[in-house]
């Protein structure tokens, strides 16, 4: 069950597959021209920045406090 949420979410971060989505959206927005799609898209984008930001300060964090130890 782990495993494949955990492969769900690294396929959701793959460059491509976020691409593919967005390119989805866009399709969408021009199709019923609705802004809520679009806020929904920079919604989603933010959220995607902000974890992967936070996991690399993460990672920076384990990697700093392993090598000081």
């Amino acid at each position: 069950m782990q495993e494949a949420e955990l492969g769900l979410t690294q396929d959701a971060l793959s460059l491509p597959h976020m691409m593919c989505i967005f390119k989805m959206f866009l399709q969408e927005a021009s199709s019923s021209s609705s802004v809520a799609v679009l806020v929904v898209v920079v919604v989603v984008v933010v959220v995607v920045v902000v974890v992967v930001v936070v996991v690399v300060v993460v990672v920076v964090i384990v990697v700093v406090v392993v090598d000081v130890v």
